[in-house]
């Protein structure tokens, strides 16, 4: 006669009854559990925004995210991928982590999960505090789609502050998606937004929006001369008006671009300081030194004064290497006289 098993095995077995009991138990579920010590993390979320202009408080929101999504995004990640759909468990990490859902919200804007914003939305577990930045921080993380969902949602449509931002970050998608969705100029990137793509060199941004007769200024060409963007430093002297000032040459030459120097010196009449010599002997840019010793008399009004400064200037900070260039053109000098 075969025994028949306890009663508590049928309980134990079946997966609805077990969760009825473990529903009465106090404490987190295995999973979450890692989640539980974000909560030193959620003040930092809400930084006293109030008496700033929006620009200046979407930048804070968005260095805040930089240094926290770090710590959020792996092991959300992991926990999202460990389940089918992703989604289906945020209703319990909201039933047992309440607190935490400003945490799941933004990491959800900044990461691009939809289907948890979603969720979070429609069970009206958003505060009203964010919602009005969701857009603009998906706008800048370069998230197309999410924008697009937060729109059928009724979200507010992204600003030009987030439009600006993400052509800084090269996100030409979305700068598109923003020229497209809007008949508001308001709403449209600024002057800043070529400035901001040429400065990182996100030159597809910036013939984009060139073509869209989008404004800019001389911060353009001086940014993406300091950042020694060639492309877009040749771009802009072409089809750019704004020109750039006496800073493009500085910087490129501060930075150790010599081919940003050459150009600018041959193309464009601006030319530079005294300090474009003294910064480039400073940081040990012996090419770049040597271009503009050999180019002295057609950029500084005393070169000789100037050049004397740069070579102090890399003996002071012990660039060794300039310091013999300098002598070494004291000895060519020598033995030419």
């Amino acid at each position: 006669m075969t025994a028949t098993p306890p009663l508590s095995l049928h309980v134990l077995a079946s997966v609805d009854l077990v969760r009825c009991v473990v529903a009465f138990q106090p404490g987190l579920p295995l999973d979450l559990l890692p989640f539980a010590q974000w909560i030193a993390l959620t003040p930092l979320l809400h930084p006293r925004l109030q008496h700033q202009p929006h620009m200046q408080r979407l930048d804070m929101l968005l260095e805040t995210l930089d240094r926290l999504l770090p710590r959020w995004t792996p092991p959300l990640s992991a926990w999202y991928a460990s389940f089918d759909p992703a989604a289906s468990r945020v209703p319990v990490f909201c039933h047992h982590l309440p607190h935490l859902v400003p945490i799941l919200a933004w990491e959800a804007v900044a990461s691009g999960r939809g289907d948890v914003l979603t969720y979070l939305h429609t069970h009206h577990l958003l505060t009203t505090e964010g919602a009005p930045y969701f857009s603009d921080v998906a706008a800048a993380h370069g998230h197309v789609p999410l924008l697009l969902v937060l729109d059928s949602h009724g979200f507010a449509p992204c600003t030009t502050s987030a439009a600006d931002r993400a052509a800084e970050k090269g996100h030409l998608e979305v700068v598109q998606y923003v020229y497209k969705r809007t008949d508001d100029r308001r709403r449209l990137p600024s002057s800043c937004a070529i400035n901001y793509a040429a400065q990182h060199g996100h030159i597809q941004i910036v013939r984009w929006l060139h073509a869209q007769d989008a404004s800019c200024s001389t911060f353009a060409l001086d940014w993406a001369a300091k950042g020694g963007h060639f492309d877009t430093v040749k771009f802009l002297h072409t089809h750019r008006r704004e020109g750039c000032t006496t800073q493009a040459m500085d910087w490129a030459a501060t930075n150790g671009h010599l081919a940003v120097v050459a150009f600018l010196h041959r193309h464009r009449s601006e030319g530079c300081t005294r300090m474009a010599l003294v910064r480039a002997a400073e940081r040990g840019h012996v090419p770049v030194v040597d271009y503009l010793v050999r180019h002295r008399d057609l950029l500084f009004v005393d070169a000789e004064r100037v050049v004397q400064s740069a070579r102090e200037a890399a003996v002071r900070v012990d660039q060794m290497d300039v310091a013999a260039y300098f002598d070494q053109l004291d000895q060519q000098s020598s033995a030419q006289s």
